[in-house]
């Protein structure tokens, strides 16, 4: 595939040349040349000193008093201000967005250090005193060699400094006509050609390794990121990532994993019978066995199991894992996931409950009652036992919700479903079937009267009255009442003639008790509210 030149990605090797850097990468460069040169700033201060005064120190004898002095003052205000630069810089803490300011000063003060230099060089080279001119060319060498180390950076600071302390000399030494004048000259052009050549590497040379060093922070950055990120995805998803290194017996988790199994990772070592001591009691073999026989078929596996957190909670999670064999056939590291499901098991289960309860009294719907009549049914036929079944009607409890509002009709459904339930032993079953129409379903009797003392009680119990937003009300009900084995032995027989009871119990006068009796008529059509597979209800 042929590559567009503007599309090559830039190396270290091409980074110097101008044009290749993104907009990124110059002003990071720019940032990191500022701090290298500030950073070598008070060096160079102390130098350009010491050698100042080295210098007016040898050449005193032949130069006039007035001119040394003249010229280290202004060397001396030239450094100065390059101290008061770098203090204000460092004061400053500047960044890549100022870091062109703080260049251009300094740009400046290296090329008025390097005027200084090559105005002083002239000003203390005694005429026809070729040795004291020779002292003056080494000093200069000496100070725009070290100039490289600590300028090169920037070639403008570079090349700002060197070429305004050699050229004047260059220039000095050629107007002398002499051949050692020459030959001097000569030899300072050529060191300041060589010298330059010089500069011009050790840039590019640092300024590689500035971008290398860039790169490296930036891959460091972006790393850590991806890291954040990842996490971040991990905890959003409730899903952790680990790696167990079978040949050391190491693990690993993902932060998010600590976090599902609410453990502090300075306070856990992390292995594999660790872990295990972290599953519940009563999944561990299940989870044990399911790794190690992916150990042995070489498959991945997926399995849900429990956690048992300190303070006795549960947790449900999904653990996907797989192994890493060896050429030698032998597995050598396992790595998988484990996701939080806890809040897909507090929504499955209410969803499995929603689908057999009645959602506003919590109590089994016609769908479960219908199945629940089956199975006692079948026990009491097995078992030549009885049963009895209760049709419950609340009488004038439209009315109520006419009158109050279905807020209050709704909290008195469920104070009547606590109400019947309170009646009940354990293994009888209430279900709400209808807008206000229960069904009790009463196993294991021993005759009428045990299901006809229930009733009485759970009349008693719906006629009390109900205090609800600081209304009293009361209500009364009808219930009807049919015996397995006596009055019948089918289910929707059993249901006709409980519903056919409290029909009766209704037409008498409301607020009664009636246990069907041979010849009773009622509603048949009442039967399909608890009829397997329907879904019709009582009309109010």
């Amino acid at each position: 595939m042929k590559i567009n030149e503007t599309e090559k990605p830039m190396t270290a090797s091409t980074a110097s040349r101008p044009g290749i850097q993104s907009k990124e990468e110059r002003a990071a460069l720019h940032e990191a040349q500022v701090r290298l040169l500030y950073a070598n700033l008070p060096t160079s201060i102390i130098v350009n000193m010491l050698l100042a005064l080295l210098l007016a120190g040898i050449q005193r004898p032949a130069i006039a008093t007035g001119t040394l002095i003249g010229w280290l003052a202004v060397l001396g205000v030239v450094q100065l201000a390059r101290a008061v630069q770098l203090v204000a810089w460092k004061r400053r803490a500047p960044d890549a967005r100022d870091a062109s300011h703080w260049l251009l000063h300094f740009r400046a003060s290296a090329i008025a250090t390097g005027v200084t230099w090559g105005t002083g060089a002239i000003l203390l080279s005694p005429p026809d005193d070729m040795s004291r001119q020779v002292y003056v060319a080494f000093v200069l060498a000496g100070l725009t060699g070290g100039a490289i180390t600590s300028l090169a950076i920037d070639r403008i600071s570079t090349f700002g400094f060197v070429l305004p302390a050699l050229l004047p000399y260059v220039a000095f030494f050629a107007t002398e006509n002499s051949e050692v004048g020459l030959g001097m000259s000569g030899m300072v052009a050529l060191f300041l050609f060589f010298i330059a050549g010089s500069a011009i590497r050790s840039r590019r040379n640092l300024t590689e390794n500035v971008l290398l060093r860039i790169k490296a922070v930036e891959d460091e950055e972006e790393l850590r990121h991806s890291a954040e990120r990842l996490n971040q995805a991990q905890r959003i998803a409730h899903i952790g990532n680990w790696e167990l290194d079978l040949v050391r017996n190491e693990l690993y988790w993902s932060d998010e994993i600590y976090r599902i199994f609410e453990i502090e990772p300075d306070k856990f070592t992390a292995s594999y019978e660790a872990f295990l001591n972290a599953v519940h009691p009563d999944d561990r073999d299940m989870v044990n066995k399911a790794y190690t026989d992916s150990l042995v078929s070489r498959k991945p596996y997926d399995i849900d199991h429990r956690l048992l957190l300190a303070d006795g909670r549960v947790k449900y999670v999904h653990e996907h894992g797989e192994t890493d064999i060896d050429e030698d056939g032998k597995a050598i590291r396992s790595r998988g996931t484990v996701q939080d499901i806890t809040e897909r098991k507090m929504m499955e289960e209410q969803v499995q409950f929603l689908a057999d309860h009645d959602p506003l009294t919590r109590l089994p719907n016609r769908n479960l009652f219908a199945d629940r009549l089956l199975y006692v049914l079948a026990i009491a036929d097995r078992d030549n036992t009885s049963l009895a079944l209760m049709f419950i009607d609340l009488d004038d409890f439209k009315p109520v919700n006419d009158e109050y509002g279905h807020d209050i009709g709704d909290h008195m459904l469920q104070e009547v479903a606590q109400r019947i339930h309170g009646c009940l032993r354990k293994s009888d079953t209430v279900a709400r079937i209808g807008g206000d129409e229960f069904i009790v379903l009463l196993p294991k009797i021993s005759e009428e009267q045990d299901a006809l003392a229930v009733a009485e009680k759970i009349h008693s119990a719906i006629k009390a009255p109900f205090e609800l937003a600081g209304h009293s009300l009361v209500i009364s009900s009808c219930i009807g009442i049919a015996i397995y084995p006596e009055h019948a032995r089918e289910q929707l027989q059993l249901m006709k003639y409980a519903d056919t009871a409290m029909y009766h119990a209704k037409a008498e006068g409301r607020n009664s008790i009636r246990i069907y009796q041979p010849g009773m008529r009622g509603a048949g059509a009442r039967l399909s509210i608890i009829s397997p597979g329907t879904a019709a209800g009582k009309q109010q």
